[in-house]
C-alpha cells in the first residue's frame, strides 16, 4: 500500500468524522455495525495530568485496562481502535508516549509508528508496541519501524506500567 493511499484513507476517515458531526478528539470502544470505526477520544480524570499517553487497541478492553492503570498516575489517556486515527491525532498533538497494537484496521501498529516517525517531533516520543503474533518477523518489521520497546501478548500489567513510567522517566515528570 503506498503513500497515495494512506493519504486517501486519511481523507475519507476525515470526512466521515466531519459527516457524522464527531469532531472530537480520538475514542475507544469496538465499531458498532453501521459505523466503520470510532473516533478516538480522551479519557476523562479528575486531576492535573502530568503527559498524555495515545493508546491505539482494537480490544477495547485492554485498551480499558490500561487507560485505567495510566489514570491512576495522573497520565491523560487518549484512545483509539486503528492505526489511522493514532497517525491522526500524533499529526494534531504528539503525545508524550505511544502505545500501539500491532493487528489493528485500516492501519497496523508497525505502519502508523513508522509514518509517526516521519512527522515532526515523531523521533523524539518513545513507542510503545504490544503484539499477539509469535512470528520473529513482527517483531524484527516493529523495531526497523521505529518501535522503542515491543511487548509480546500476554503482557503483564506491572511490567507494561513499569516500562511506561521509564520511558517517561515519570519520577521527574512535573518537577
Amino acid at each position: 500500500m503506498g503513500i497515495q493511499d494512506n493519504k486517501e484513507k486519511l481523507k475519507a476517515l476525515m470526512a466521515a468524522r466531519l459527516k457524522d458531526g464527531n469532531k472530537s478528539s480520538p475514542t475507544r470502544s469496538k465499531p458498532a455495525a453501521d459505523k466503520p470505526h470510532t473516533v478516538a477520544k480522551k479519557v476523562e480524570t479528575t486531576h492535573e495530568n502530568l503527559a498524555t499517553v495515545l493508546i491505539a487497541e482494537d480490544d477495547n478492553r485492554i485498551a480499558a485496562v490500561i487507560a485505567n492503570q495510566l489514570k491512576t498516575l495522573r497520565l491523560e489517556c487518549v484512545t483509539t481502535d486503528n492505526g489511522m486515527e493514532a497517525l491522526m491525532f500524533a499529526q494534531t498533538k504528539m503525545p508524550q508516549l505511544i502505545i500501539l497494537d500491532e493487528a489493528m484496521p485500516h492501519m497496523t501498529g508497525t505502519e502508523a509508528c513508522q509514518k509517526i516517525r516521519e512527522l515532526p517531533d515523531g523521533l523524539m516520543v518513545p513507542i510503545i508496541m504490544i503484539c499477539a503474533s509469535p512470528k520473529p518477523e513482527t517483531r524484527t518489521n516493529a523495531i526497523n519501524a521505529g518501535v522503542s520497546v515491543f511487548i509480546p501478548k500476554p503482557f503483564k500489567m506491572p511490567e507494561l506500567m513499569q516500562t511506561i513510567k521509564d520511558m517517561l522517566d515519570y519520577d521527574n515528570l512535573g518537577k
